[in-house]
């Protein structure tokens, strides 16, 4: 028998579809009020049924009364993500998530996952960290350091950090202040010859000196958190909130629990929780990887013992890196190596040209490890071979900043005091340099 079309949708099929669809006779749609796993499983019919999606949700998908039939989306979800192994289908429900009172570093880990998720961020930048919660800092305190001999020294130096950048705050919007004082601060406001640029001596009633104060406030406080968020450590803590897709959300979960830091594993296990309430059977498959856990051990050991008594040299704060086709492997090879040691891209080039080739063949063995399936990824660096590579030396608080250019292939090394720290300008010229 041949298959209804759209157009022969029965009157109660369309009434029924009318609650999940913005217009149930348009071939451009939107589908609201449907479980995530429903939608996948709906959009997923799209490549095998020869009918458009309204017969496959009316049919297939709700029950005679109208209602969602979640558990037939969740079994199509299934076996098609699950057992067959068809990741694209997994990228066709999305989730809204929530994170809270995470550390920077671990903001960091989830924001390079970089296809199927789009993450926003507290940001230092405009936010103030002087106030305390709860009698405490807002900085992360990892059970695996609470539990060492190291906790007393960690929480001092973290509190004489949060200490030292609350008082801060005010002599550095005073400092700006007298650099841009309020009567110099223009705004925009709207005038019959349209927007217009404006002193504090041309304003013109009420609402225009309200704007012109509230901006004036907010561009010295965001002047002073720029600076002085040099201070706030990786450990500060950060709220962020996710849009990802069913396959972003289970790599994300693996990747936290492949990691080294025992927040990630918490963290991965508390995203779970979360998720199962909207997308489980889409993360149902996510779980820690032991080639990428080992493998990420592996190069890490290798590469510190093969750099440990080489010196680091001085390197300008920005190097274009110049390719040669030539030089493809080496440069490969160099990469594998850059985030586990403090080194420039170039002199760690230098160094693997120097090495016999059977020591090179070593870096590649070792990063390959015994990969066995395809969802064992080797790393990022072999994304190697863009036309333009540079190399940046710069502070967590700049690379924040940096970080957010998702679209770029990053690499990073773990911060380290071993390059050296800088102290902006504005808070030596103020005389708090020594602070």
């Amino acid at each position: 028998m041949k298959p209804k079309r759209s157009d022969e949708l029965t009157k109660q099929e369309k009434e029924n579809l009318s609650s999940y669809l913005s217009d149930v006779d348009a071939d451009v749609f939107v589908i609201s009020n449907l479980n995530p796993e429903v939608v996948g499983a709906a959009l997923a019919r799209y490549s095998r049924a020869p009918t458009g999606l309204k017969e496959t949700v009316v049919r297939e998908f709700l029950n005679p009364d109208g209602t969602p039939n979640e558990v037939k989306g969740s079994e199509l979800i299934d076996r098609v993500v699950n057992k067959y192994g068809d990741e694209s289908v997994a990228e066709l429900a999305v989730a809204p998530l929530c994170i809270e009172n995470v550390s920077n570093l671990m903001t960091k880990i989830i924001e390079d996952c970089r296809i199927g998720g789009s993450p926003i961020e507290e940001s230092t930048r405009y936010v103030l960290y002087d106030v305390k919660r709860d009698e405490q800092w807002r900085y992360v305190r990892p059970e695996s350091i609470m539990k060492s001999g190291l906790a007393e020294a960690y929480v001092q130096t973290m509190d004489f950090l949060f200490e030292t950048y609350a008082g801060l705050v005010e002599p550095m919007q005073n400092f700006f202040r007298k650099k841009l004082p309020a009567s110099a601060f223009k705004i925009e406001v709207e005038r019959d010859n349209g927007v217009v640029l404006v002193g504090a001596d041309e304003l013109e009633n009420d609402n225009e000196q309200r704007a012109h104060r509230l901006a004036y406030g907010f561009t010295m406080r965001s002047a002073a958190c720029d600076i002085i968020r040099c201070i706030l450590p990786a450990s500060t803590k950060a709220n962020m909130g996710l849009v990802g897709n069913g396959r972003f959300y289970s790599g994300l979960i693996t990747k936290l629990l492949s990691q080294e830091l025992d927040e990630g594993w918490l963290l991965a296990e508390n995203i779970r929780k979360a998720l199962d309430t909207q997308i489980p059977t889409f993360i149902r498959r996510a779980s820690k990887n032991d080639y990428l856990a080992e493998n990420q051990s592996r190069i890490r050991e290798f590469s510190i013992a093969l750099f440990k008594d080489i010196p680091i040299q001085t390197v300008p704060e920005v190097v274009l890196i110049e390719d040669r086709v030539e030089d493809y492997t080496i440069n490969l090879l160099a990469n594998i190596i850059f985030p586990y040691v403090q080194h420039s891209t170039m002199q760690i080039r230098n160094i693997v040209r120097s090495l016999p080739e059977e020591k090179r063949n070593e870096i590649l063995s070792t990063v390959i490890g015994k990969r066995r399936t395809k969802r064992d990824r080797p790393p990022r660096a072999f994304e190697y071979g863009y036309p333009i590579n540079f190399d940046v030396v710069t502070g967590f608080a700049e690379y924040r900043d940096l970080q957010r250019h998702r679209m770029l292939t990053q690499q990073r090394q773990d911060m380290n005091v071993s390059l050296g720290y800088s102290v902006p300008e504005e808070i030596e010229e103020m005389g708090q340099g020594e602070v």
